[in-house]
């Protein structure tokens, strides 16, 4: 049972990490680091720059509720592990 929790919160919490940083990908939030670091490549010419925010499409709906999911087994499994 001990393994089930560990392995269980081990992928769903990555899942719900993997989700999250998309979600923050897809709002803008690092666009300006993806910016600056396009001006300062000389592979890329100012019209060739586009935000971090455009580029990212990943639908993150079911590695979320995966993790989720997994993470209220997880604790169903550690409640029903320590109360016996």
């Amino acid at each position: 049972m001990l393994s089930y929790i560990n392995t269980s919160f081990t992928i769903g919490a990555l899942l719900i990490l993997f989700a999250a940083s998309v979600i923050m990908a897809r709002t803008g939030f690092f666009d300006a680091f993806v910016y600056g670091f396009q001006r300062m490549s000389s592979k890329f010419n100012e019209e060739d720059v586009r935000p971090l925010s455009k580029l990212v499409t990943l639908r993150v709906s079911v590695p979320l509720l995966t993790g989720v999911f997994m993470m209220v087994l997880m604790a169903i499994a550690l409640f029903l592990q320590s109360s016996s």
